[in-house]
């Protein structure tokens, strides 16, 4: 008698997962899945089958699941995090992308609890078939430049919902961009140090292009209403070797920190900040008797700096978290694609916890007392920040 192979039985989990397909397919299941348990008794198998079940069809796209919240029908929507790369970024320049990390931790943030997922892409605006599969692969775009880029370049983007974050947002344009202020941005480190008691006002950092350019032309601009002039140090840590840039760097300083008239230096991008304190070191001064602001408050080159300058935070993270929710609300319906609405950030001054702790007892020396005092009664109460 010839033996004949008898057809295997699909296991439990297999017919609750057909089952399951098919009520998506129908429509009888429509955005949020009934809970485990729920189905555990409606298919009347355990809830460990259920589990598993659930896990196959998030595999193939039908389901997603939201921590703590539950199962829901659809795929997991994707957004793209498109950065142009500049000619700084192709010879070395980490800092954009320091920065960008921000932006990307915010969108991250809002984007989480919405399980959405973020796909990053870096790539030169002539890189058109890395963006386009990025576009193929993607729901919505955030987009962004590190320096100028043409309208042609730009039109490289459309085809999803998008949103541009930083770039020049005087440009015109078919879509949602947010950025900051950078015009506010030397007025603001000029008020702080004139009200620290500064009388000598120095800039010191990355050559006066671009963005830097508007934050030194707007800091002399405000320091000049005060009745104070500013003595420029422009140096491009970008290009010159190392050596090179801290021997220029001496050479320009040296004579600028004779005085010992409270002295303020603003520095317009932090990347410059941990040079200016060696070459202050090297020239036999200590960074805490002058007043120093940063700007950008990056992390990445203010640790270890003391006392660390005070810092404009330019909000890179909340620049993130706007993203997100823009696009959250055009891929929702909530807002058109082609919204042309600006979100403009203002730069926020943040006082390091160094000052606290100079306060509480550290001697400084020079102008930088006068100024410490000045500080505490202007910005400290007894308990703290006021």
């Amino acid at each position: 008698m010839e033996n004949s192979r008898q057809p295997r039985r699909r296991t439990k989990a297999a017919r609750v997962q057909q089952e399951i397909i098919e009520r998506i397919n129908s429509g009888i299941y429509l955005g949020k899945l009934p809970g485990v348990n729920q189905l555990a008794q409606e298919f009347a198998v355990n809830p460990l089958t259920i589990s598993k079940v659930l896990r196959n069809l998030s595999e193939l796209g039908l389901v997603y699941q939201r921590e703590r919240i539950g199962t829901f029908v659809g795929r997991k929507r994707r957004i793209g995090f498109l950065i142009f790369k500049s000619d700084r970024d192709r010879q070395g320049n980490p800092d954009h992308l320091i920065s960008y990390y921000k932006i990307i931790r915010g969108c991250a943030r809002v984007m989480e609890p919405e399980h959405l997922t973020l796909h990053s892409l870096v790539a030169a605006s002539n890189e058109v078939e890395a963006i386009e599969q990025l576009k193929r692969e993607v729901d919505a775009l955030v987009f962004s430049t590190a320096g100028s880029v043409s309208e042609e370049e730009l039109a490289i983007t459309a085809g999803v919902p998008r949103v541009r974050v930083l770039g020049d947002y005087r440009q015109r344009s078919g879509y949602p961009q947010i950025t900051y202020d950078n015009d506010a941005i030397g007025p603001l480190a000029a008020e702080y140090l004139v009200r620290c008691g500064c009388r000598r006002f120095i800039t010191f950092g990355p050559l006066p292009e671009n963005l830097n350019e508007s934050r030194y032309r707007s800091f002399a601009a405000r320091v000049a209403e005060f009745g104070h002039r500013v003595t420029e140090l422009p140096l491009d840590p970008y290009f010159l070797p190392f050596s090179e840039y801290m021997e220029q760097g001496r050479r320009k300083l040296a004579p600028a920190l004779e005085s010992r008239e409270p002295t303020g230096i603003f520095v317009p991008n932090d990347l410059a900040c941990t040079p200016l304190y060696q070459i202050i070191y090297q020239l036999g001064r200590n960074p805490a008797e002058f007043t120093i602001v940063g700007c950008d408050n990056n992390d990445f080159h203010l640790h270890g700096l003391y006392p660390r300058p005070v810092a404009i935070d330019i909000r890179m993270e909340d620049i993130g978290r706007d993203a997100a929710h823009v696009l959250l609300e055009i891929i929702n319906g909530r807002r058109p694609a082609d919204d042309c609405d600006k979100i403009i950030k203002t730069p926020e001054l943040v006082i390091p916890s160094s000052f606290v702790r100079s306060a509480a007892g550290y001697e400084l020396q020079g102008g930088a007392a006068e100024t410490e005092r000045r500080v505490r009664e202007r910005y400290f109460t007894q308990d703290g920040i006021s």
